[in-house]
């Protein structure tokens, strides 16, 4: 019963087509903000394998500088980074606890061959394993890795706003729709209002159309033109009505003199 009126059934498809488009564009924003960061952080740990083996190439065979390098350059445990250099089962170096302890270092598990290259997560970890060639170890591992955890709370307060934002949005944008439905329809209102009070006695009133949309307008001007016609075929029926009615005058006033001489007995039937 409540979508009967046009103005219903506009307004409820109108914020059908809005809730599916917001769920789309909701969607669509943070599965293309998760892979814009993954794809960012993927390329970032890439860069930054190969400025490990560049700092480091010289200094595998002296742990002490190689920490140090590694600690002065990249602040793994302050800034949630893991580092790992390896040759073959040796550990020529490995980044200590993080601040945020979102990882355990000593449980990070080495990379396969068919993962080299390629970022895996483990945990809140995204880590990238690369192979790098040296004259005495022969292959070089260097693990680098970052917490994930603040790229997942920045992930987390988008949708969260995205969710929060996008009906209040939606609500604004269904009141706007019926509004703006209530203004474009209330020129077929007023026509409605019109034709309600039209009556014959005032024959050529009528439908207002003026400042109307153009196809409203058409529609008030065809049914103008219907009472046109209607107007026309009632008048043809009252011109055909006075003009039988002047024609049978005088038959009908003969037969009623008539009949009145014959009621006061000055004429009988068969005088008629």
């Amino acid at each position: 019963m409540i979508l009967r009126s046009v103005t219903s059934r506009l307004v409820f498809f109108y914020c059908l087509l809005l809730v599916l488009l917001g769920a789309g564009f909701l969607a669509f924003t943070v599965f293309s903000f998760q892979h814009f960061t993954r794809q960012t952080m993927t390329s970032s740990l890439a860069t930054r394998a190969q400025e490990i083996w560049n700092v480091s190439e010289g200094a595998l065979d002296e742990p002490a500088r190689l920490t140090e390098i590694m600690e002065r350059r990249f602040s793994p445990e302050s800034e949630d980074r893991f580092i790992r250099i390896s040759a073959g089962n040796r550990l020529l170096y490995r980044s200590g606890q993080p601040i945020s302890h979102t990882f355990d270092p000593a449980r990070v598990p080495a990379a396969r061959r068919s993962e080299q290259g390629k970022s895996r997560m483990i945990g809140d970890l995204m880590l990238i394993s690369r192979d790098f060639p040296d004259p005495k170890y022969g292959t070089v591992t260097i693990d680098t890795g970052q917490s994930y955890q603040f790229a997942q709370t920045v992930e987390r307060d988008l949708a969260i706003s995205l969710f929060v934002g996008l009906p209040v949005l939606l609500l604004a944008a269904a009141l706007a729709g019926y509004f703006l439905m209530r203004r474009a329809l209330t020129p077929v209102e007023t026509m409605i209002n019109a034709a309600e009070t039209y009556t014959f006695n005032e024959p050529h009133k009528r439908l207002p159309t003026v400042g109307t949309e153009p196809r409203i307008e058409a529609l008030g001007q065809a049914l103008n033109r219907m009472l046109d016609r209607l107007d026309s075929a009632y008048s043809h029926v009252s011109r055909f009505s006075a003009d039988a009615a002047h024609e049978l005058r005088t038959p009908l006033t003969i037969i009623r003199g008539e009949l009145e001489l014959v009621a006061a007995g000055e004429k009988t039937p068969e005088d008629i």
